[in-house]
């Protein structure tokens, strides 16, 4: 597989997770549309990976690539981190309160006696999941990426032109 559409591959894997549960309890889960406000960016990020990736597969040499690549994937992770624990926030507030309801209005005694129920945990879905290992793939693609020799050569014939124009 070509290294340049690696990008493009990570890009698609965190836009399909996006589309997918951050936070799953049961039968209960927390999408990006369910939070407001910055996760909405989660998006619009993935989209950006892949257009990069499309724009460096079709020309050999984009500037700036490997920053913008990056840039956009740290914060797509803290952006994803952020939304992930705050759906995991409301799912495990609303089994409190919905273990603290049934507590309320239990009147059978023997269930009184046993001990106090605890409300199950949150746990990452699958859309924070491949949202995770999308953005982090971008970012281990990116820097790991090694610049050819021909790379190299081509821009040092262009440092060498741009100072004799600068003469």
């Amino acid at each position: 597989m070509n290294r340049k559409f690696l990008y493009v591959m990570w890009g698609v894997i965190a836009l399909l997770g996006a589309f997918m549960p951050l936070a799953s309890l049961g039968q209960f889960y927390v999408n990006v549309h369910h939070l407001s406000g910055l996760p909405f960016l989660l998006y619009l990020l993935p989209l950006g990976i892949v257009a990069l990736g499309i724009l460096n597969i079709y020309k050999s040499h984009v500037k700036y690539l490997r920053a913008w690549l990056i840039s956009l994937a740290i914060i797509g992770l803290i952006i994803t981190g952020l939304a992930t624990l705050t759906g995991m926030g409301y799912l495990n507030y609303m089994a409190q309160e919905q273990t603290r309801f049934d507590r309320l209005f239990n009147f059978n005694k023997e269930d009184s006696k046993q001990k106090e129920q605890h409300a199950p945990s949150a746990g990452l879905g699958s859309g924070g999941l491949l949202l995770f290992i999308g953005f982090s793939g971008t970012i281990v693609s990116a820097l790991l990426q090694k610049t050819s020799k021909t790379d190299i050569h081509k821009e040092s014939i262009a440092k060498v032109e741009g100072q004799e124009h600068n003469i």
